[in-house]
């Protein structure tokens, strides 16, 4: 009996430790074993991706804990899990639910794992979650005036959380703020009005544009305010009231038609509800008027496609409108690319670009990477040659989401060309050290991850208690029976002792 009773208790396993609490990530390994010891669609069994696990979540590939098991417990096992199979059995179907809604961005998991504490804190952290009206609120005292781009983050934020606050809150901030000029305070409040038609609420609009316009003094051009408000219905899906106002730009048009200016706007804001099919007739209206698709149609369209699973239409339409590729829009795309693992459509934008003469942009090239990490297509290397020849500067946890991506795909050549481009350099931290010493783990490269320690002690570092016992195992592996015996004797002598981190 190789997996028999324990290995269905062990693939059972993710659905009744995220019940409870834990987080482990099943790779397609144990998806595919799981699925046939339950004679059930490999779908099933779906986890949550990489780019879905919460910043302080321990996070493990169940494949390696099952191996671990099997090698090092495999008779306990078999034993206990007979009688607890069909214990599990009977939760199993709520578990997998509690454990699919995880996956799928509801309540994730508490970092609570009975087993390994952290296996070498190798993932990307997640985002604050301060957002709110009090978090602005304690922004705004410490900063005199914000950036236009971190102003309409902000705005995002607010209509996110508390959509209802957002009229007084920017109301306040243009008139407590002090701007170098009435044009750039007027900038600001239309920069404003227009991220809350973006997000189709054509009633903050119109309360925004009364409250600045009434309070603050400032007068809003009429054919902006009229496009935001077309904007704020398309992208409520609200086909009626988009209809209403067009037909009344008609009646009002000294051309006698509608502007090209209020189909793309109205396009747009479609493409932003998922509407394809009234987007699409739009664009074929604008095209039976002799107008011209403008790209910025399709800019916001490209980034978020890979959310509804409409990358390749982006390119598709393109084709058919007449609509040439931007640079924009190819780093919307490759990034589309790399949330879906779509290798072969990123490679045909890639030489779409090229055909044009595209440069690609420092975000395009972050996108091919990540497609690159999880794909071994010999190019690594070269990618990230040039994004050193642009002189883009990483943050860190740009280079730890790459080398997650690494462990999971076990692509130690882009890890390696990572460790290239930052060694020697104050970006190589001690957590990429490690972040690269775990793909080296579970690529089973134990003696290079032995190297690589002897490297980062050379570079200031000093290992970790988690970092010294894993090592005992990964020099045992290689043979290097001197550094495994030193390993062992630090983790004895920090009364720690050495722990099975299932690497």
């Amino acid at each position: 009996m190789q997996l028999g009773f324990a290995g269905a208790y062990l693939l059972c396993l993710p659905r009744l430790a995220s019940a409870s609490g834990a987080l482990y990530l099943t790779d397609r390994r144990c998806v595919d074993a799981a699925a046939s010891a339950a004679c059930e669609p490999a779908e099933a069994f779906q986890g949550p991706s990489v780019h879905d696990l919460p910043g302080e979540a321990d996070a493990f590939f169940l494949s390696d804990v099952v191996a671990d098991f099997l090698d090092e417990y495999s008779v306990l096992v078999e034993v206990l899990s007979v009688g607890l199979a069909f214990v599990l059995f009977r939760h199993f179907r709520q578990a997998q639910k509690k454990f699919s809604h995880a996956g799928k961005g509801g309540n994730r998991p508490a970092a609570a794992l009975a087993m390994p504490k952290r296996a070498m804190e190798a993932r990307p952290e997640a985002p604050s979650l301060q957002s709110g009206p009090e978090a602005w609120r304690q922004q705004r005292k410490a900063c005199a005036a914000f950036s236009s781009g971190d102003l309409l983050r902000w705005a995002g934020k607010i209509l996110d959380t508390s959509p209802d606050t957002f009229v007084e809150e920017f109301r306040d901030y243009l008139a407590d703020t002090a701007f170098h000029s009435p044009s750039e305070r007027a900038s600001s409040a239309y920069a404003l009005m227009e991220a809350a038609a973006k997000a189709g609420r054509h009633d903050i609009v119109k309360r925004f544009v009364e409250e600045v316009e009434s309070a603050l003094g400032i007068e809003l051009e009429r054919p902006r305010v009229h496009q935001a408000l077309l904007h704020a219905h398309s992208a409520a899906g609200d086909i009626e009231k988009v209809e209403e106002a067009l037909d009344k730009e008609l009646q009002e048009s000294p051309s006698g038609q509608v502007s090209s200016r209020s189909l793309a706007t109205v396009a747009r804001g479609y493409l932003k509800a998922g509407d394809f099919a009234s987007a699409k007739l739009k664009l074929e209206e604008m095209r039976q008027s002799a107008f011209q698709v403008p790209t910025t149609v399709f800019h916001e369209w490209a980034r978020n496609a890979w959310k509804d699973g409409s990358v390749r239409t982006v390119l598709a339409w393109m084709d058919e409108f007449s609509v040439p590729l931007t640079s924009e829009i190819h780093a919307g795309l490759l990034e589309g690319c790399a949330q879906t693992e779509d290798a072969a459509f990123a490679a045909a934008v890639e030489q779409r670009a090229c055909d044009v003469g595209i440069s690609a942009s420092a975000a395009a090239l972050a996108a091919m990477l990540k497609v690159r990490a999880r794909t071994n297509d010999g190019q690594a290397a070269e990618t990230i040659r040039k994004i050193k020849e642009i002189g883009f500067k990483a943050p860190e946890n740009f280079w730890k989401t790459i080398l997650w991506h690494c462990v999971e795909s076990k692509h130690v050549e882009c890890a390696e060309a990572i460790h290239a481009h930052l060694r020697g350099t104050p970006a190589m931290t001690y957590t990429l050290y490690k972040c690269l010493m775990k793909v080296y783990a579970y690529a089973g490269k134990y003696d290079r991850a032995c190297d690589l320690y002897e490297e980062l002690t050379s570079a200031g570092h000093e290992a970790d208690a988690i970092m010294c016992s894993s090592l005992v195992k990964f020099a045992f592996k290689a043979g290097r029976s001197k550094l495994s015996k030193e390993m062992f004797e630090r983790c004895a002598d920090s009364g720690g002792g050495v722990r099975n981190h299932m690497w």
